[in-house]
């Protein structure tokens, strides 16, 4: 993998970047309400609503406002929350930190998970276990996430009371990692479901595809272990195919995450995000699009890049 390789992909995220600002600058400004409206409430005066709309710039043309906010933005400065006047490049910060917390462990469970039951399902086709994990897959990928957020919540936390259901952490308690952890069991599998659902049936596909290839009967005719065929061989070139996919599932995880993130009341960016829009604190809605933006943007190279340390064909 050359640098040369590596820096041409790296520069891919400026214009995905670039796009992604224009993309939801235009959204915002395009649905209905007004920010100042929103800040003085539905009885505000008429002058002073003008007043407002004048300090905050809102009054300017589109392409003035998309301009200064960018020139901001490319050096640090993301603005400040129209409602809580706080530095939104902090807020943003400080938010994200908990939806990667909640994002890392849902994508390790659904790799670890997805690759387990495809691969094995892929080595027994037509078993019970093949059938279990193609039903399996199908559920979890016609369910969507919020509702099986809702479900969860419903079921372990509120009826039965084995798990909590919102927050991070207990608000009387130490604030540990044992607690952390509690809390993290409903919103990461609520996350996780469809991912692993996509994973497990791209891994048994990709398996069955290797298992009759030339190259693994060959190696069972040279005398070589099982394990060494299974390991060596098969789970090695059938994870290449996968790599990719990984980038994508990151991807739908960070697209599902506001909903559930609110379900589950976890204070990350898709809670506030989803905040922002509602109050139409338009900074900070922004903001939280393009950390995610540049979120997915980064985990796609990097996905790319374990694809292509697999396979050196990616950059001949």
């Amino acid at each position: 993998m050359s640098m040369a390789w590596v820096a041409r992909r790296l520069a891919l995220v400026v214009p995905t970047l670039f796009a992604a600002t224009i993309v939801v600058f235009m959204m915002i400004h395009l649905a209905p309400g007004d920010a100042a409206q929103a800040m003085l409430g539905p009885m505000a005066a008429g002058d002073t609503l003008a007043k407002l709309r004048q300090d905050l710039g809102l009054n300017d043309p589109w392409p003035t406002q998309y301009a200064r906010w960018l020139s901001r933005a490319v050096q640090g400065d993301l603005g400040r929350s129209i409602r809580q006047q706080l530095p939104v490049a902090a807020m943003v910060q400080e938010k994200f930190k908990n939806t990667a917390i909640l994002g890392i462990v849902s994508l390790t469970v659904a790799v670890v998970v997805g690759l387990a039951l495809g691969f094995i399902a892929g080595l027994n086709r037509g078993s019970l276990i093949d059938r279990f994990v193609i039903v399996l897959a199908s559920s979890g990928i016609a369910i969507p996430s919020f509702f099986l957020a809702l479900l969860l919540s419903y079921i372990f936390g509120t009826r039965l009371g084995w798990l909590p259901s919102s927050g991070m952490y207990e608000l009387q308690g130490g604030g540990g990692p044992g607690d952390l952890a509690r809390h993290l069991i409903l919103p990461a599998i609520a996350l996780a479901a469809a991912p692993i659902a996509v994973v497990a049936r791209m891994t048994r596909s990709s398996t069955l595809e290797v298992t009759s290839a030339d190259y693994v009967r060959t190696a069972r005719a040279k005398g070589l272990s099982e394990s060494s065929v299974t390991l060596g061989h098969i789970f090695k070139n059938a994870l290449i195919p996968i790599i990719h996919l990984l980038g994508l599932q990151a991807g739908v995880l960070l697209s599902a995450t506001a909903l559930v993130e609110v379900v589950f009341s976890w204070p990350g960016i898709g809670s506030l995000m989803v905040d922002s829009i509602l109050t139409r604190d338009l900074p900070v809605t922004q903001g939280c699009v393009l950390a995610i933006a540049a979120a997915y943007a980064l985990v796609s190279v990097a996905a790319d890049m374990a694809h292509a340390a697999l396979d050196p064909r990616m950059h001949d």
